[in-house]
């Protein structure tokens, strides 16, 4: 039961072997009615947001999802 969970910002990437798992999960949070949003790096690898000088467009994927959080949290107020 994932009712009265937090919000959440749910971040994968669209080479990650664990970006099913990810998409499942937010579909069930949202099911739930847990306020979530989901975000898929597209042509990005498992910890992408480490590699952002070697992999450019990792950068503006990482400002995307720090931009949700921060609109999270402004909306918890």
């Amino acid at each position: 039961n994932l009712k009265g969970f937090p919000p959440t910002v749910l971040a994968t990437a669209s080479l990650d072997p664990l970006r099913d798992g990810g998409r499942a999960f937010a579909a069930k949070l949202i099911a739930a009615g847990v306020p979530t949003n989901y975000y898929e790096a597209q042509g990005n690898i498992h910890g992408y947001t480490t590699f952002r000088k070697a992999i450019p467009s990792a950068q503006n994927d990482l400002d995307v999802i720090l931009s949700m959080a921060k609109a999270m949290l402004a909306g918890s107020r």
